[in-house]
């Protein structure tokens, strides 16, 4: 009964450690450096937690930039771009996201600034599901012995 009180309330400190470490993350902690990106070039990008971003894209003529998604394969933006322009996006999960261009003469420049960072819903609905049970589940348990 004690390995099993134990191992519930180390859970439940893991799980407040974990909780503490996703609140203290905030927009000035991902860094993305710009990107320079030319003909059939293609430039990447780690983002450290699923953010909300503001790209800036300054391209040498009328350009498609594709933004995909390294770890899943898949395409998460086409972009047209006159020149230049700014275009809000959401980096779904922490990865690698890849842009790349369809023009062999085009060039382009890509700032990315964070506007709001933070871990998935999911990753929080977990935690806090998991702690619920556990604290309950203790709750139970020396409610029990108490008796």
């Amino acid at each position: 009964m004690r390995t099993l009180k134990f191992f519930l309330s180390s859970v439940l400190i893991l799980i407040f450690v974990s909780l503490l470490f996703q609140v203290r993350f905030s927009t000035d902690d991902p860094v993305y450096h710009p990107i320079g990106i030319g003909g059939s070039e293609y430039g990447g990008v780690y983002s450290p937690s699923a953010a909300s971003v503001e790209v800036s894209l300054s391209c040498s003529n009328k350009t498609q930039v594709f933004v995909r998604d390294v770890e899943e394969n898949t395409t998460l933006y086409t972009i047209t771009v006159y020149g230049s322009d700014l275009v809000p996006m959401i980096f779904p999960h922490p990865g690698h996201y890849e842009f790349s261009l369809n023009s062999t003469e085009a060039h382009c420049s890509i700032i990315i600034k964070p506007i709001e960072v933070g871990f998935p819903t999911e990753n929080w609905n977990a935690h806090f599901i998991l702690g619920s049970l556990t604290a309950l589940s203790l709750a139970f348990l020396i409610w029990r012995d108490g008796r």
